[in-house]
């Protein structure tokens, strides 16, 4: 990452070149105030250390800036611009500057003008700016690549917390949820079952017999002859 004193100095001879010379400047917060005879241009300046909070505040500062009747620009890394797009920039007639190690680059103009590049250097400017939109259009491919993907994860979460909350209601409600017993291998087979009913009994015992029969002598002796 570029020192942001170093950010500071290309953006502010970015509109030096422009006709603009700076009147006040401050790194903590991040702005360059520019005039202009007596248009007064402000750019605000968003690193890589910034966080998504600081962006958000940024742009509102900067569209507050535009409001009040100031040219308003933003400047931030090429990278970042893959996060936000510049349709919103475009719609609130807010600049904005893309940088990199090597060039700055007039995306969105904020005085109503096109992209423009600062030295002249326009056929080597161009080519550049097109390396740079399709490094961008590969990374807001893997960036859609790594949403969907999200949104995978995010609908089987949804999934588990469903079927979580209708066990809890089931365990509310008094239902007693039990996994299937495994099955008796000591279970008898249909066809012993069988051979067991079909089976006749032997013989009454004793105390089975008729009361006029139990006590009889001649039934012993015909038992024990049997």
């Amino acid at each position: 990452m570029l020192p942001r004193r170093v950010i500071f100095g290309r953006l502010a001879d970015y509109f030096t070149s422009q006709g603009f010379r700076p009147v006040d400047e401050s790194l903590e917060e991040g702005f360059i105030r520019f005039k202009s005879g007596r248009e007064e241009l402000i750019l605000r300046v968003v690193d890589d250390a910034s966080s998504k909070d600081e962006l958000l505040s940024v742009v509102i500062q900067s569209a507050f800036d535009t409001a009040a009747g100031k040219v308003s620009y933003l400047a931030l890394p090429v990278e970042m611009i893959s996060k936000i797009g510049d349709y919103a920039f475009r719609i609130h007639r807010i600049g904005v500057l893309v940088y990199d190690e090597h060039s700055v680059v007039e995306l969105v103009g904020g005085r109503g003008g096109g992209r423009r590049m600062r030295g002249g250097e326009t056929a080597l400017d161009e080519a550049r700016i097109d390396t740079m939109l399709n490094s961008l259009s590969s990374r807001i491919a893997k960036l859609e690549e790594a949403v969907a993907a999200l949104d995978a994860v995010e609908e089987l979460r949804r999934r588990v917390e469903a079927l979580e909350r209708m066990y809890d209601q089931l365990l509310r409600s008094g239902v007693r949820v039990e996994e299937p017993k495994s099955r008796d291998t000591t279970m008898e087979k249909p066809g012993e079952a069988a051979v067991k009913q079909q089976t006749p009994p032997r013989g009454r015992k004793k105390e089975e017999l008729p009361s006029f029969l139990q006590d009889n002598p001649w039934v012993s002796l015909l038992s024990e002859k049997r």
